[in-house]
């Protein structure tokens, strides 16, 4: 299956995160003329980022873009160019969301791999390891009446 692809870059299809649909529109007759032609008609209307003619028979039109008015789209092909008839309206989904979900899972995967491991690797340290214990000595205290008395200060001295 052959496809043959006329790319639309306008200010809405360059930044717009609304959903894409795809319609492909078969047409009467294929014939090189009739394809081109439809093409460049359906290449003009309001919405549509991409246009490419594909099937076996090079018959059908394959339209993405978002907000498409396909009544609109199908009368103007059928008045200007040939028969035309709705196949398939479909939901595009973005491969690039896709694939950033699919990277954030993994990440998230990772992550609480990590984190088990970080747990049982601190739990088994913790009991296989024996620590030397901490002995606190405090100063020795003497009880002896040889020792200096602290000094007092009084107000009464000042």
């Amino acid at each position: 299956m052959s496809k043959t692809i006329f790319r639309v870059l306008t200010d809405d299809s360059l930044g717009s995160s609304l959903l894409q649909q795809k319609i492909v529109i078969r047409l009467g007759e294929p014939i090189d003329k009739n394809g081109s032609k439809a093409m460049q008609l359906a290449s003009k209307s309001v919405g549509v980022n991409s246009v490419a003619i594909t099937g076996d028979a090079k018959d059908r039109l394959e339209v993405v873009g978002e907000s498409i008015d396909i009544a609109c789209l199908i009368n103007h092909l059928r008045k200007k160019v040939c028969r035309a008839d709705i196949v398939v309206v479909e939901e595009v989904k973005d491969k690039k969301r896709r694939r950033r979900r699919r990277r954030r899972r993994r990440r998230r995967r990772k992550k609480k791999r990590r984190r088990k491991r970080r747990r049982k690797s601190s739990r088994s340290s913790a009991l296989t390891r024996r620590r030397a214990p901490v002995i606190y000595r405090r100063p020795p205290t003497v009880f002896c009446e040889d020792q200096p008395a602290l000094p007092t200060t009084s107000c009464e001295d000042a």
